[in-house]
């Protein structure tokens, strides 16, 4: 620091002659001092970077080492103060320009000027600058400061080499994953690591306590880090956390753990027999039923050992007499307990959706297995089964959608739909459907109750309509036309008012019969005109114009309007004197043809001038009637005694009352005719049906309620005829637009034990096909052959007691390899004719094979027939 200062004040003689060269041109006084101020800068640079060469590494409050990186940058903190006093006395100087005592004094002088203390002729805010201040002295507190910053990139760099790929994402089973468990540590080091700071006015002795305290979070024993064998390489320092190369170790070492384990159980259980039967009267059944209950409790719990100290702590008891008098009924209450998981895993619902989350169903199984064994002289099992059993019934559900109310929720949204048809123009049709294109879409997204229940149905159109509902903001047809009276009425009005003038243009000059009527082309039609059209702007108003002409260049004169109703007319006029339900073609086309001349030519229904309009509304009323009469005569036709064999017939009748009713819709045939319903006639057709669907809903309830409590495979057709029997009645009768839901309100309940049964089935049929799988594989067989001229037979035979599907067949000129296959047959023999070389030796075997539950199941292979081709 000395060499410093004294090189310092030796500034004022470090001009270079070729900066007194420079000088000798004479520059401003500006000029100079700008050259003094650089020479001056330049001098200090040079004597800071000859300083910064002569830094080390240095110990500071007895024992924080602060490196010569965290001097150099308290050093350039010096450098930078000394060079803020620098340009403030520069500033100074600039100031004196004018100043007598300054104006003249040349770089050289100029610099010593900067360097000096600030004379009498100075007013100055500045600090007086000497030399010695401005070497000023390197702070070790900043030092120590700036080291701490340094320290923490190092432990941020050493944690970040930790490579938490070693680490397993699935294990352990039951618990965090080791990769989730090292993650945390590593992420909680980086936030200490961050978070950890010190004032700006610390000394060294808090930087050094704080540093300490650092080091001591980063390195913990359990929580920490510490470098592996690779340097610059970092691991943890937890024993629990463990690497997959670890588990590995740790696994090979469990196992060995555990078959010594499971050896101990087989000499215990060896042991508890040798013991037993050395007594008189001994019992070899219930010994061996409670060696092998022991067995298997205890190999359970061995193989449950997941970590190598709980098997290094495990003891395998002796089996007691209270061992012996419990542990048969605590693992058969286990083995009962599994069998009531896979019941009720099974179990599905009225779509076939399985009801219980299986992991719920299996942790449960688990933990009440883990209850049950740890104490196999106690009843402490009875109430941990108890309760896994009501938690696996009623505790385990999936989160499911059901069928009826997603069946509802659309039914809802299209009769909606319906309901807009008529009450919105084309243009806001589009809207509205749009939207409940997107309610059904949300509805279809819904894959649970709770999901669907988020979705916003309206009860109707009106509710739909409602602020904040899914159709608000659509204008309906009423809506629309508003506006030509309001925002619109101003070119609306111009509109009407310069068609009203082109239509008196088309009559003008025109007499009698040749005048175009236009009289019901008034504002109310030219709105509907407009709405129609989707004029929704004034532009689009004014635009309709053209448009518009053309409407009324198209109305025919009534000459020609004339002529068209007397074509109505004489329709009419042709239909039937009498009429019948045969002549419901030819009325209905005289009505449609007088509804197309009315609507053709603008004529309102009160304005109906066809002149035998009453003739039609006569036959039509005729037709009603006849149509009526059908029905009762179909009524009056069914037997005395209803029976399901009518079923058909009685559906066509409420078929064609439906049908009748359907033409009473608005803008229908019989529009103005009384609903015909089936009470009106005897016996009431619907209550007949009624009846009979009840029997129905009987049978299909009787079909369930005679399905045994304890299901075996030979329930199998029972079960699947309740199944088909329940399918159907739903199908048939399952209306959600008239709110008929039987499955929610007629077999919610007795359906149940229809899905426990066939859950069970699956269960009993599951253990019977394993069954069939392990036997057909079980099968042998004994082949043999002879040589015929040209052919060679290959027959065999199976062991007894399990069928197959048929038997596949391969050759091969080696005994042991080169086997290809020859074919299939059902038969027990198969002639081999293609491929046979004559004086070869040739070597055949078979195995049978049987498809079980979807899989293609093989016997054992047969002994070798071996022939030589002739």
């Amino acid at each position: 620091m000395k060499k410093f200062l004294t090189v310092l004040l030796a500034l004022s003689v470090v001009f270079t002659y070729t900066v007194g060269t420079a000088f000798a041109a004479e520059p401003t006084y500006a000029q100079r001092l700008a050259q003094a101020h650089e020479a001056v800068l330049s001098s200090l640079g040079t004597n800071y970077d000859s300083m910064v060469k002569t830094l080390a590494d240095k110990t500071v409050d007895t024992d924080y080492n602060v490196s010569k990186a965290a001097w150099t940058k308290a050093a350039a903190d010096v450098k930078t103060a000394q060079e803020e006093l620098i340009g403030n006395r520069v500033k100074e100087l600039a100031a004196l320009s004018a100043d007598a005592s300054y104006k003249d004094l040349s770089a050289i002088e100029l610099s010593d000027a900067i360097l000096a203390a600030a004379d009498s002729t100075v007013t100055s805010t500045q600090p007086t600058i000497k030399v010695s201040e401005l070497a000023g002295a390197i702070d070790e507190d900043t030092a120590a400061r700036y080291q701490f910053d340094l320290d923490k990139a190092e432990f941020l760099k050493n944690i970040n080499t930790v490579n938490l790929n070693a680490y397993s994402t699935t294990t352990p089973k039951d618990a965090t994953s080791y990769y989730d468990q090292a993650k945390k540590v590593v992420d909680d080091l980086i936030a200490a690591v961050n978070a950890a700071a010190v004032a700006s006015t610390a000394d060294a002795a808090a930087v050094n306590s704080a540093y300490k305290g650092l080091k001591t979070t980063v390195t913990d024993a359990t929580t920490g880090i510490k470098e592996s064998t690779v340097e610059g390489v970092y691991v943890l320092t937890s024993t629990t956390i463990l690497t997959i190369d670890q588990e590995a170790g740790q696994a090979t070492t469990l196992e060995a753990a555990k078959a010594a384990l499971k050896a101990a159980v087989a000499k215990e259980a060896a042991a508890y027999v040798a013991a037993e039967i050395a007594k008189p009267d001994y019992n070899m059944t219930e010994i061996n039923k409670v060696k092998d209950a022991f067995t298997t409790a205890e190999l359970y719990k061995i193989d449950a050992l997941e970590k190598l100290s709980d098997a290094q702590l495990y003891t395998v008891e002796p089996i007691s007499s209270a061992i012996a008098a419990n542990v048969v009924k605590v693992v058969n209450a286990v083995a009962d307990l599994n069998q009531y998981a896979a019941k009720y895993k099974a179990e599905k619902d009225a779509s076939g959706n399985v009801i219980r989350d299986a992991e719920k169903v299996d942790a449960e199984v688990k933990k009440a297995t883990k209850t049950a064994y740890a104490d196999l002289t106690s009843d402490a099992y009875k109430a941990a089964i108890s309760t896994a059993e009501g938690n696996i019934k009623d505790n385990c559900n999936l989160a499911t959608l059901d069928a009826d109310k997603v069946g509802t929720a659309k039914a809802t949204v299209e009769k909606i739909r319906k309901e807009a048809t008529d009450a919105y123009y084309d243009l806001e049709l589009a809207k509205v459907n749009a939207k409940l294109d997107e309610l059904i879409a949300k509805i279809d997204a819904a894959k649970t109750d709770a999901e669907l229940a988020k979705v916003t149905i309206p009860a109707d159109l009106a509710a739909a309509q409602a602020a904040g509902a899914v159709l608000y903001g659509i204008n309906t047809q009423t809506q629309v036309k508003a506006l030509y009276d309001a925002a619109l009425k101003t070119e609306f009005d111009a509109l009407t008012g310069k068609l009203t003038k082109y239509a008196d243009l088309l009559n003008s000059g025109l007499t009698g019969d040749a005048v175009k009527d236009f009289t019901n082309y008034d504002a109310t039609y030219w709105k509907d005109f407009c709405g129609e059209n989707g004029a929704r702007t004034a532009a689009e108003v004014t635009a309709l114009y053209d448009k518009a002409k053309s409407v009324l260049d198209a109305v025919k004169s009534k000459t020609d309007v004339k002529a068209e109703r007397k074509t109505v007319e004489d329709k009419i006029k042709a239909l039937p004197t009498t009429i019948t339900a045969a002549d419901a073609v030819v009325v209905e086309d005289a009505w449609n043809a007088m509804n197309a001349y009315l609507k053709n030519n603008n004529i309102k229904a009160v304005d109906n001038d066809v002149t035998n309009a009453y003739l039609l509304t006569n036959a039509i009323t005729d037709l009603y009637n006849a149509e009526v009469k059908a029905v009762s005569d179909a009524v009056k036709a069914l037997p005395k005694t209803i029976t399901a064999a009518d079923k058909d017939a009685l559906k066509t009748i409420v078929g064609m009352i439906k049908a009748i009713n359907d033409k009473r819709d608005p803008g229908k045939i019989f529009e103005t005719k009384g609903e015909v319903k089936a009470s009106s006639f005897t016996p009431n057709v619907e209550t007949k049906l009624a009846d009979i669907r009840a029997e129905e809903l009987k049978a299909v309830k009787a079909a369930i309620n005679a399905l045994p409590l304890n299901i075996t495979k030979e329930d199998k057709d029972a079960v699947e005829a309740a199944r088909k029997l329940y399918d159907a009645y739903i199908a048939e009768y399952t209306d959600y637009a008239a709110g008929d839901k039987p499955a929610t309100t007629e077999l919610n309940v007795v359906a149940k034990d229809l899905f426990k049964a066939e859950a069970a089935l699956k269960v009993v049929q599951d253990e019977y096909n394993e069954y069939l799988k392990n036997g057909v594989k079980m099968t042998t067989a004994k082949a043999w052959s002879k040589a015929y001229k040209g052919r060679t037979r290959v027959s065999w035979k199976k062991s007894a007691g399990f069928k197959v599907d048929g038997y596949q067949v391969y050759r091969s000129t080696k005994k042991t390899t080169g086997y290809t296959y020859m074919g299939k047959t059902t038969k027990t023999y198969m002639d081999n004719k293609k491929n046979l070389k004559k004086g070869t030796k040739y070597y055949y075997k078979v195995r049978g094979y049987r498809t079980i539950d979807g899989e293609k199941v093989y016997t054992q292979w047969s002994t070798l027939a071996i022939r030589t081709a002739k």
